[in-house]
């Protein structure tokens, strides 16, 4: 099998060394993000292993962009009451979650799962998946990770090198359980530059090797059974404030399974809009915003619970009367085409 070799910085012994890039918790998904993903396809073999220091990845006439993909990241206080009792609860450090990513509705014929949601911990020395939580066949169930999946431990930095073992059972209601073990080892390989749709980027790579066995029990005939899944590996490549990573490339017992880049468009645009602010914070009566905003520009309000105050709003001005809303915490989310940001407002 041929591979096409990627270029290394290396190759010229005059070319200037790149800082190596350190990711932390201020670059990783948090509460209010919108994470906006492009699903795209290789369009030729990649030795996926070629890496190391001061490394030049050039993917530019290798993918080829599909569709985009938006993923809500949503604060814990907005998810049902029951699952907070699971994931936000000070006095449980492990599983104190930050934000969940909701699921589709699912209808297996036997199971149906609504309201799903996949919690996420962000904290200064880890980003972990803390669980999971749906309403199975009417009934909410939550399930705590124990331990909990550690994605990456942090700092990141290049040589960094850990492996988390993870843990998690369901139970469904009148029909059985389902049990989840995985062990999670990465390492940081690599750092350099990764070019991708003509854009170069300052990256850390991180390669997870990740090994897992599903088990079910099912009540009806009083047994059960294993799977063990085909070993998953993700290449991640990771740059300061994208949240994402710039490239993901996941195989499944060697062969590529998944290729998601961000959406260079649409962090063009975010990179825009993060740049407003709302003021004066605290406020009493009226909401002041600066910034550059288009004709298409919406806004946005939820209070802490979740419930909207204000849906989709075009920003016909830059004032906005709040004097009617009772006092807490507010999150109000600027949208512009296909990107938004969202800033917490308190109303006394």
């Amino acid at each position: 099998m041929k591979y096409i070799l990627l270029l290394t910085a290396s190759i010229f012994s005059f070319q200037l060394s790149k800082a190596q890039v350190q990711i932390t918790s201020a670059d990783l998904p948090d509460a209010g993000d919108v994470l906006i993903q492009v699903n795209a396809a290789l369009t030729t073999e990649i030795d996926l292993e070629a890496t190391g220091a001061n490394y030049n990845w050039d993917f530019n006439d290798f993918l080829t962009p599909l569709n985009s993909a938006n993923t809500d990241c949503i604060d814990i206080s907005s998810t049902p009451l029951t699952y907070q009792l699971f994931f936000n609860n000070p006095f449980d450090p492990e599983h104190d979650s930050d934000y969940a990513i909701g699921q589709e509705q699912v209808n297996l014929g036997t199971v149906t799962a609504e309201d799903a949601y996949i919690y996420f911990q962000n904290r200064s020395d880890r980003f972990a998946q803390t669980g999971l939580a749906a309403t199975l066949n009417g009934i909410p169930v939550g399930a705590q990770a124990n331990p909990v999946d550690v994605i990456y431990e942090l700092p990141i930095d290049f040589g960094d090198q850990s492996t988390s073992f993870s843990a998690i059972e369901l139970e469904v209601p009148t029909l059985g359980a389902y049990f989840g073990e995985q062990t999670r080892t990465n390492s940081v390989d690599g750092y350099g530059t990764l070019s991708i749709y003509g854009e170069t980027f300052d990256v850390v790579r991180v390669r997870s090797e990740i090994t897992a066995v599903d088990s079910a029990y099912i009540e009806l005939i009083g047994t059960g059974f294993n799977i063990e899944r085909p070993l998953t590996v993700e290449y991640k490549w990771l740059s300061p404030l994208h949240k994402v990573p710039v490239l993901q490339i996941t195989t499944q017992a060697g062969i590529v399974s998944g290729v998601q880049t961000i959406d260079l468009l649409a962090s063009i645009e975010e990179n825009e809009l993060s740049k407003w602010t709302v003021f004066p914070n605290p406020a009493n009566d009226l909401l002041q915003f600066a910034g550059n905003f288009t004709s298409n520009t919406t806004i946005k309000v939820v209070d802490s619970m979740g419930r909207a105050v204000i849906e989709n709003m075009p920003m016909l001005n830059k004032q906005l009367d709040c004097s009617e809303w009772q006092a807490g915490v507010y999150f109000i989310t600027v949208s512009t085409g296909n990107s938004s940001s969202t800033q917490k407002i308190i109303i006394q």
